[in-house]
């Protein structure tokens, strides 16, 4: 773990991982592959220092290295060598229980309904607030680092378009006419969704096949 990675040659050509989960270690393991000659290597950026038991299994991996700091902070990816970077991977946040929690002032909360939809199409778009939030530092640091990231919600995208023509072009074609979706910087909870019950399907159907 390092305070500072800045100008460091430990984090150059490097993955930054911007948050922490808990299974994170099964996102590291196909970059560590034991086919792959070069690996790159991997710095993870989080406010919160990782439990001991989650470290013990990333430190088994090679070149993997943690600095603590807010992915909503500009100083925070100096730190980990934002300039050097050859891409970026940005795990969608997890809402804290007091973001969760409804006002209570009866003027500022929003009314819901008996399902508490609207409750958590909030929470939906403060997640995809904190990820466009990061993006947009990310693309002002380094405008030509690659970056792999989830929206909840398809229409906040056009927030992380850079010209007005191409938001004309997503209302008029849709969103997976845009460069940051066809070039697989950003992809939806929702297509992910779809892909994983399809692959389940199809296993499922190719075992009833046999």
């Amino acid at each position: 773990m390092f305070s500072t990675l800045e100008d460091s040659k430990l984090a150059e050509n490097h993955i930054i991982i911007c948050g922490m989960v808990e299974n994170i270690r099964y996102f590291v393991m196909p970059l560590r592959a034991k086919h792959l000659n070069d690996p790159s290597p991997i710095v993870i950026l989080h406010d919160e220092l990782p439990s001991n038991k989650l470290w013990q299994h990333l430190c088994y991996f090679s070149q993997i290295y943690f600095v603590q700091g807010s992915t909503l902070s500009e100083e925070a990816f100096d730190r980990v060598n934002i300039l050097k970077a050859k891409q970026v991977v940005i795990l969608t946040p997890i809402i804290s229980e007091g973001e969760r929690k409804p006002k209570s002032n009866g003027e500022d909360q929003q009314p819901q309904n008996d399902d508490g939809f609207e409750n958590n199409n909030n929470q939906e778009n403060l997640r995809d607030a904190k990820t466009i939030f990061m993006y947009n530092i990310i693309k002002k640091k380094n405008p030509n680092v690659k970056v792999v990231t989830e929206l909840i919600t398809q229409a906040n995208i056009a927030y992380m378009l850079d010209d007005p023509l191409l938001y004309f072009l997503m209302r008029k074609y849709g969103y997976d006419q845009t460069p940051i979706f066809t070039s697989g910087e950003i992809y939806l909870s929702s297509l992910m969704d779809s892909l994983i019950c399809q692959a389940y399907y199809n296993s499922a159907l190719t075992t009833v096949l046999r």
